[in-house]
């Protein structure tokens, strides 16, 4: 394939992945790596002090302006924060759960509405060309986008990162 050349990922913020070949395990390198994301995504610390944050967790940001957010049904339902931190777009991961948020009924922001259950057994990927092209808009205008489910740990979680990974096939194909 010629010389490797280090190229930074478009979400990744300087950070790289790997992965050993399927079925092996992982070595200690890989194992520090997902550590890592995973401090990221997750920072240590009481599981619920997400409850008591009135903002999402910026999860990237890219020098145009665009950030991409995580959250709750709790930081759905606080459209002055949203406002305030410029958010525009929103996917809510949890529109068939009963509870409807105020950002959803607002007209500040363009929201797409998935209805994903949480359940172990629900096939997520079938919204993940959706959420991608939606959030990939927001990527072009360089606006604040929010995604959320009920809990922010699960669905809205799962759809973030399969922006992150969408953006890595492009590379990987682009080469």
């Amino acid at each position: 394939m010629g010389a490797s050349s280090s190229s930074e990922l478009p979400w990744s913020n300087g950070a790289s992945l790997s992965a050993g070949r399927e079925g092996e395990p992982m070595g200690e390198k890989e194992e520090r790596e997902l550590q890592s994301l995973r401090d990221k995504l997750f920072p240590p610390g009481d599981s619920k002090d997400f409850l008591k944050d009135k903002s999402p967790s910026l999860v990237y940001s890219d020098a145009n302006g665009f950030r991409l957010y995580v959250g709750s049904v709790i930081h759905a339902n606080n459209v002055p924060t949203l406002q305030e931190i410029g958010i525009t777009r929103i996917v809510n991961m949890a529109a068939t759960d009963s509870v409807a948020t105020s950002s959803s009924k607002s007209q500040d922001f363009k929201t797409l509405l998935i209805g994903a259950s949480d359940l172990k057994s629900y096939d997520l990927s079938q919204h993940f060309d959706e959420v991608t092209d939606f959030i990939d808009k927001g990527k072009e205008e360089g606006a604040g986008v929010f995604v959320h489910c009920m809990a922010g740990v699960s669905r809205s979680v799962t759809a973030c990162i399969c922006c992150f990974l969408n953006e890595i096939v492009k590379m990987i194909l682009s080469i």
